[in-house]
């Protein structure tokens, strides 16, 4: 019997230390961070996408299309996403049709957007507004983290450039609707969201 349950035991220790090593456990505060994310070195764990409650933090890389979503610093999903379509740069102007690049948060949920689901970034914030006042411009609003355009011509072209990899947004980040979908429900207000260039 107590071989048996020490058996049962050391199988189970043997999991838990099996599933620990192939959880990586990162800490991206800075854009420096991103390393071991852009040499594709840290795997996804979508085995845990069901048990994770909410993610608690999102980075956007710019140069590779890709938006992370973490939980407890745990990478659980990875979406490719199309930007503004003059992507290179961060936002500093209205009309740009840049995606801005830093430190924000999603701070409004908008289920009547003229896209399905949109999530809103705290762009611009105040070290945006003001360097946009030093140059006498406006910073430009309204950059959210959305699906596709509920306009059926502009969703059709829309969805034919986000397939083919190309940019297509006035400036925000955009995913698929089925992937706004996971992220709209899994983020709550206040959670940060890192754009890298």
């Amino acid at each position: 019997m107590q071989i048996r349950l020490f058996f049962v035991l050391f199988i189970a220790f043997v999991c838990r230390l099996s599933l620990a090593q192939e959880s990586i456990s990162l800490s991206i505060k800075s854009c420096a961070d991103l390393g071991p994310l852009l040499e594709d070195s840290v795997p996804e764990q979508p085995d845990l996408f069901d048990s994770v409650g909410q993610f608690d933090q999102l980075v956007v890389s710019k140069n590779s299309r890709v938006l992370w979503a973490f939980s407890d610093k745990v990478l659980i999903r990875k979406y490719s996403i199309a930007l503004g379509s003059s992507p290179i740069g961060k936002k500093t102007t209205e009309n740009d049709k840049k995606t801005p690049e830093g430190l924000y948060s999603i701070d409004g949920k908008n289920l009547n957007s003229a896209f399905y689901r949109a999530l809103h970034i705290s762009y611009p914030a105040i070290q945006d507004q003001r360097q946009a006042q030093a140059r006498q411009a406006r910073p430009g609003f309204d950059i959210m983290l959305h699906g596709f355009p509920l306009d059926p011509s502009s969703r059709y072209e829309a969805q034919l450039k986000h397939q083919s990899s190309k940019d297509w947004t006035d400036g925000c980040v955009a995913v698929a609707d089925h992937e706004i979908d996971e992220i709209y429900s899994r983020v709550d207000l206040g959670t940060p969201l890192l754009i890298c260039p």
